[in-house]
């Protein structure tokens, strides 16, 4: 990977992170962002930094074991949960972990985010699912994830946030904006208790769509 890449990619993970934090989807310490940088090396952010002081000096790069290749600051709390998805899922090369309001409360909820829009399914390719519980920090929370994660784009975590995850960062920030509004129109519709989904028949249908976006860089 040339030095322009790895400069082009923490200046998205500053700028992307920022977004994040001046959209609400996290406050000034939440959440956390990174991207591959070639098949067994990842940039990610800092921890406990707030993201308007955040440069592209305080972004790590670690190995796919969390070895530290280089970076002075403490990378993300959820380092081990952003290593386990690039193991299992070597179509991604971005994860984008932040604390959006309605994520979250559907996340503490336990109920899982159908399919219930027709622009859904291309985006995230079936329900998004809540891990089962594990504590902040731990393999067992990362390997859960990855099971809610499935191949699709999109989880939540349980009593946490959310995750999406795409081939290139700017989708994966794509991904994490429109499941926010999704979980928004859901739990309205929930709310109510009016909930329908999209037949099952039309979500197979546009699963050819989200096979086409996998490949999406913007």
């Amino acid at each position: 990977m040339s030095a322009d890449k790895e400069t082009q990619l923490r200046e998205e993970l500053i700028n992307f992170g920022r977004q994040a934090y001046d959209l609400g989807l996290c406050n000034e310490y939440e959440g956390n962002i990174s991207a591959r940088l070639g098949p067994d090396r990842v940039l990610m952010t800092p921890s406990q930094l707030p993201y308007p002081q955040r440069t592209v000096a305080d972004v790590g790069l670690l190995d796919l074991n969390g070895n530290v290749i280089s970076g002075t600051r403490r990378t993300s709390s959820e380092g081990k949960m952003h290593l386990a998805i690039y193991k299992a899922r070597p179509d991604v090369n971005a994860v984008v972990h932040v604390h959006p309001l309605y994520l979250s409360v559907l996340a503490v909820m336990g109920e899982p985010l159908k399919m219930v829009l027709d622009e859904m399914t291309p985006f995230l390719g079936g329900d998004v699912e809540v891990s089962e519980f594990a504590g902040s920090g731990t393999q067992e929370l990362a390997d859960n994830v990855v099971k809610a994660l499935g191949p699709r784009n999109g989880a939540m975590i349980a009593n946490h946030g959310s995750v999406s995850v795409a081939r290139s960062l700017p989708f994966a920030f794509t991904i994490t904006r429109a499941m926010e509004k999704f979980a928004h129109i859901y739990y309205l519709a929930y709310a109510v208790g009016r909930v329908r989904t999209v037949p099952e028949a039309r979500q197979k249908q546009l699963m050819q769509y989200f096979e086409m976006l996998k490949t999406r860089t913007t």
